[in-house]
């Protein structure tokens, strides 16, 4: 019988099995889809690829909420104005008409919003709490539990503009590295270890 199996956290059954499997897909920050031959990739390596982006998604997720509320509370700028995008270790805001406002004073008041160590709760599929309030969210499962979790945040000091969707870029981060944005998802993605190191960040 040629039936194939799915098993989620194959990583753990990898060991009993003695043999890899035949596709292994990896969802953390990007979508690893790999078919391991005898050189690998292992199991536990793509867990660790994806279990250490993990957290940076959700500190992500976290931040671009925090931001988007802000800019409603304290500029006026409503969440119909913007779509979201995402971009490795950050998220992108993405507006058709440029908003006037001023980059490095946002970011401070982000930051500190993210210093009152709000607790970030599930409220339900469409809402999370932040602190007293319950605010709108597409991820609502997807959060670090605590603002004071979110580390290195920073935004792009100027709008980005994309050509393809027309759109200016409002860019944050949760990462020292803010250079070399026009390429940020390929530096990632090719100096990503696969030894099951932590400390690739």
């Amino acid at each position: 019988h040629r039936r194939r199996v799915i098993v989620e956290h194959f990583n753990l059954l990898y060991p009993a099995l003695g043999r890899n499997a035949d596709i292994i897909l990896g969802i953390g920050e990007e979508i690893i889809v790999s078919r391991p031959s005898v050189f690998g990739p292992l199991p536990e390596s793509i867990y660790q690829i994806v279990h250490t982006s993990l957290k940076f998604r959700k500190m992500a997720h976290t931040a671009e909420d925090v931001t988007m509320q802000t800019l409603e509370d304290e500029y006026g700028i409503a969440e119909n104005r913007y779509f979201s995008s995402d971009v490795r270790n950050g998220f992108v805001l993405k507006f058709k008409e440029k908003p006037e406002i001023n980059l490095d004073e946002l970011e401070q008041r982000v930051k500190e919003r993210l210093a009152r160590h709000l607790e970030v709760s599930y409220f339900d599929e469409g809402h999370i709490r932040l602190g007293d309030k319950v605010i709108p969210c597409d991820g609502s499962r997807f959060h670090v539990r605590n603002t004071s979790e979110i580390t290195d945040f920073s935004l792009a000091r100027h709008f980005i503009f994309d050509a393809k969707t027309n759109t200016h870029c409002l860019v944050g981060l949760i990462d020292k590295y803010t250079e070399n944005l026009d390429n940020r998802n390929t530096q990632y993605f090719l100096t990503r270890k696969c030894s099951g190191d932590n400390n690739e960040q």
